[in-house]
């Protein structure tokens, strides 16, 4: 279903942001 596809891609873009977030916090260290 469409709902569940939406759901399934929101949650690939939150772990993506979390990695973006983890590496510019450790090159900022």
């Amino acid at each position: 279903d469409t709902a569940v596809a939406l759901s399934l891609v929101m949650v690939v873009i939150s772990l993506v942001v979390l990695i973006a977030l983890r590496e510019r916090w450790w090159k900022a260290l």
